[in-house]
């Protein structure tokens, strides 16, 4: 590669970083957490949390489904594109239209983040260098990550009962255009076998692989947990503005210790961190019921978790890109989504049932099974096995 197509590549790279970092601030770090915490402040019942928390995911997952046709006939950049203008009308709306329709409203943002997220992530990875790939998406995490720290402090800032919180999130949508616009500097072809990652049944066959078992069960765990914190904090006596600030730090663990989780994974392999941190994961669920935790001590905790969660994504993408390129990279960076965004679709509304017929502390019985599960899975996996071995 020249000098002239290298420099190109870097600000293909660069642009698609910023688009992924503007929208990721729309469409996930305000959007996935405003909406339970605006219907927890309208009055909305646990289950009902869970139903529009389950929509947000829900509609990434057909968004992830739909996104490759609109790739092969469109290109990466008109399906960005839709995506980012579907999210943010949904936002506009949100607070105009009564709580009734969020389950639809909540679905469409979803649905937009689904159509930025395989239009401009498989088109950036696809670029990246070959080398030092693990800390490479680890540095594309943590970068995502500022939207997990920004968003709870916008809707806290802002207050979740208001109307200004949902134009702030439609903007950030509308701001990512304008990098979407300069990475035409650097363009990949639309790949053909973007359709075998495009049918149910392929989903549901990559589930058995680790990249979709590593982030489906985080996904899992995720869903259920931006669903059902408000809920979880109302438990504890927390309210609406003491929730967003705790996710805040949730937000600041995610975006920070990724980069520390991809060295881990260059250094000791793809087993040995995924075990590590669903380990972490389980104590933390532990620490944080009532009484073991409280103050300073409970934000700190709120940051680990937040890094420990947000991981299995990363986690996911490590295994999604090792040894992989071009349309089988692409189809399965797909599957791993789509593992990730289904399964985090039902894990609101299956531990918001749990919530209204028990208590808060159902998010948290939850979380530590699945964390400790998938940490047996991970370590009996014939793949990661394997591959320990051939190291």
């Amino acid at each position: 590669m020249n000098m002239q197509s290298n420099r190109a590549r870097w600000r293909g790279i660069v642009a698609l970083t910023a688009v992924s970092c503007a929208a990721q601030i729309g469409q996930f770090g305000i959007a996935f957490v405003l909406y339970p915490l605006a219907l927890s402040a309208r009055g909305g019942a646990p289950w009902q949390l869970g139903l529009v928390g389950g929509a947000l995911w829900a509609g990434m997952a057909a968004g992830l489904l739909l996104a490759p046709r609109l790739i092969r006939r469109h290109g990466h950049g008109a399906t960005v594109g839709a995506g980012l203008l579907v999210s943010g009308l949904a936002l506009l709306l949100s607070p105009s239209l009564p709580t009734s329709s969020w389950v639809a409203l909540a679905f469409a943002c979803g649905l937009g983040m689904g159509l930025r997220w395989i239009g401009n992530e498989t088109w950036l990875y696809d670029i990246l260098p070959e080398k030092a790939r693990g800390r490479l998406v680890g540095l594309h995490e943590t970068l995502l990550g500022i939207a997990a720290v920004l968003g709870p402090v916008l809707i806290g800032w802002l207050d979740a009962a208001g109307s200004r919180i949902f134009v702030v999130a439609a903007a950030f949508c509308l701001l990512a255009a304008l990098p979407l616009y300069l990475a035409r500097a650097y363009r990949v072809p639309a790949h053909a076998d973007h359709e075998s990652a495009s049918s149910f049944a392929a989903w549901l066959r990559g589930l058995a692989r680790p990249g979709a078992l590593i982030a489906g069960l985080g996904g899992l765990m995720e869903g259920a947990l931006l669903g059902l914190f408000a809920a979880y904090a109302g438990w504890r006596g927390l309210d609406t503005a003491q929730a967003a600030w705790l996710l805040s730090a949730y937000g600041a663990g995610a975006m920070l210790l990724q980069f520390p989780l991809g060295w881990l994974v260059d250094h000791r392999g793809l087993r040995v961190g995924t075990v590590v941190t669903a380990v972490l994961t389980a104590v933390c669920a532990v620490l944080l019921w009532p009484g073991l935790c409280n103050g300073w001590t409970l934000g700190a905790l709120m940051f680990v978790f937040g890094g420990a969660q947000a991981g299995f994504l990363t986690l996911g993408m490590i295994a999604a890109t090792d040894g992989l390129g071009g349309a089988e990279m692409a189809g399965e960076v797909s599957r791993v989504s789509l593992a990730y965004s289904g399964l985090s679709a039902l894990g609101a509304p299956l531990v918001g049932l749990l919530i209204s017929a028990s208590s808060g502390a159902a998010l948290l019985v939850f979380t530590v099974i699945v964390a400790l599960l998938l940490a047996t899975l991970v370590q009996r996996h014939p793949q990661l096995r394997s591959s320990v071995a051939a190291s």
